[in-house]
C-alpha cells in the first residue's frame, strides 16, 4: 500500500478521479471541481503520474502498486480515502475505457460499497463504445457510416483504409490503425489476428467532434468542435477549435438517438464531413482529451453531469456566462507528432504557420499545470 498524508475534509460527498491516463481530462475535471468547490480526491497511477507536477497533487490520496486495476486495491484505496478524509458517499468518474469497463464489471459489488457508478447499463454502454456495434446502429438509424471494405476484393486503388478492432478488449486494448498500402496491409496481417477487426473506407473530409451531457430527465448540453491537426492514426486531437455543427440537423439526430436510447451520462461521436454527407467515425461515452475547451467555452457539459450526480452547484443562483467561441491546443502532443513524422491534418496544413496564435490555448500552459508543460516540452526535445 502506497499513502499520502494530507489533512481530512469534513464532506459527504467526494468525486474520485483515476489518474495517470487520459490526462487532460482529469486535469480539466480538476480545474472544474475546483472551480465549483466539489470535493474530490486522487488515485494516482505511479511516482511519475502527470497529476503531480500540476497544483492538484495536494488531491492525490493513493499512490497505485499495480498498473492493471485491481478490485482489491481499488476497494482498499477506497476505503482508505473514506476514512482519512472522512467521507462517506462516493463516485467514481469515468475517466478512461479501462476504468468505466472495470467498474461496470464490479458495479454490483460496488454498489453493496456504497460506491457509485455513474453509468448506464453495461450492455448499453458497450452498444455505443464497441465500434462496429455502434456503427451497425447508426446505420439501421440512417446515418452514414463508411463503407465497409471487402479484404478479398480490394485492389491498391482502395487504399488508404481503416483497420478497426470490432469490441474492445480489456487485456489488450487495440486502437484503429490507418493502413495506406499493400505492404502495410501485409505487415498488419502478420502482426494482428485479423478476426478481431474490420475494415473500412478512409474518408477525407473535415473532422468534428459532437459532444453531448444529458441527464436521466433528458436535459442535454450539446457542443462541438472542429477538429485541425490529430496525431497520426486517429489518435489525440492536437489542436481544434469551437464548432457549431451540433446546432445543425446531425447534431439534433444524434442527441435524438441517444435519448431513445436511454441513455445518460457523457458522449463524444466523432464526424467527418465529406462532399456527399456527415459519417460517424466513432464514439466515445466518457470524458475525452480536449474537454478544455468546453470550459473555455463557458459550455455546462461537466456541470450537468454534476448536477445528474447529486451536485449544487455554487454558482447556480448566478446568471449563467455566454458561449464563447475558443480554440484548444495540445503542443506537445503535436511537437511530438512532428518529430515522429506522424501528423493528420483536417484542414490546410498551413495552419501550421499560425501555431503562435493558438499558443495560450494551451491545455497545460497555464498557473496550475506549468511544472508538467515544462516537463512535456524538454520530454521533447
Amino acid at each position: 500500500m502506497s499513502v499520502l498524508n494530507r489533512e481530512g475534509s469534513n464532506t459527504s460527498r467526494t468525486f474520485i478521479l483515476f489518474s495517470g491516463f487520459n490526462t487532460r481530462a482529469v486535469l480539466t475535471l480538476c480545474r472544474i471541481f475546483t472551480k465549483h468547490k466539489i470535493t474530490f480526491f486522487i488515485i494516482a497511477l505511479d511516482q511519475n503520474d502527470p497529476i503531480n507536477l500540476t497544483a492538484y497533487s495536494s488531491h492525490v490520496q493513493w499512490i497505485r502498486e499495480k498498473r492493471q486495476l485491481d478490485l482489491d486495491e481499488f476497494i482498499e484505496a477506497i476505503e482508505h480515502i473514506r476514512k482519512r478524509c472522512e467521507v462517506d458517499k462516493v463516485t467514481i468518474v469515468p475517466s478512461t475505457e479501462a476504468l468505466n469497463r472495470f467498474i461496470l464489471d464490479h458495479r454490483g459489488f460496488l454498489k453493496d460499497k456504497n460506491i457509485s457508478v455513474p453509468l448506464v447499463s453495461k450492455d448499453l454502454y458497450e452498444l455505443i463504445s464497441n465500434k462496429y456495434s455502434f456503427g451497425e446502429l447508426c446505420a439501421e438509424k440512417g446515418m452514414a457510416i463508411p463503407n465497409e471494405i471487402d479484404l478479398l476484393a480490394r485492389s491498391e486503388s482502395n487504399y488508404p483504409i481503416v483497420a478497426k478492432p470490432r469490441s474492445y478488449s480489456t487485456t489488450n486494448a487495440i486502437s484503429p490503425v490507418i493502413i495506406n498500402h499493400q505492404s502495410e496491409m501485409l505487415e498488419f496481417q502478420r502482426l494482428n489476428n485479423m478476426d478481431d477487426f474490420y475494415f473500412q473506407e478512409y474518408v477525407n473530409g473535415e473532422s468534428y467532434y459532437l459532444l453531448y451531457s444529458i441527464d436521466k430527465n433528458g436535459r442535454v448540453v450539446s457542443f462541438s468542435q472542429k477538429n485541425y491537426i490529430q496525431q497520426g492514426n486517429g489518435k489525440s486531437i492536437v489542436l481544434a477549435v469551437s464548432a457549431d455543427i451540433h446546432n445543425e440537423s446531425i447534431g439534433e439526430k444524434y442527441k435524438q438517438l441517444f435519448l431513445e436510447l436511454g441513455y445518460f451520462g457523457i458522449v463524444m461521436v466523432e464526424i467527418k464531413r465529406a462532399a456527399d454527407n456527415d459519417y460517424m467515425i466513432e464514439a466515445n461515452p466518457r470524458f475525452w482529451g480536449p474537454l478544455q475547451l468546453t470550459m473555455d467555452c463557458n459550455v455546462p457539459i461537466v456541470e450537468l453531469w454534476l448536477k445528474m450526480c447529486g451536485c449544487e452547484l455554487q454558482e447556480e443562483s448566478k446568471a449563467s456566462p455566454p458561449y464563447v467561441d475558443g480554440e484548444y491546443l495540445w503542443l506537445s502532443g503535436l511537437l511530438k507528432s512532428i518529430k515522429n513524422n506522424d501528423v493528420m491534418y483536417h484542414v490546410n496544413p498551413e495552419v501550421i504557420q499560425h501555431l503562435p496564435d493558438y499558443l495560450l490555448s494551451d491545455v497545460y500552459l497555464r498557473k496550475d499545470s506549468l511544472n508538467y508543460f515544462y516537463d512535456e516540452i524538454k520530454g521533447d526535445k
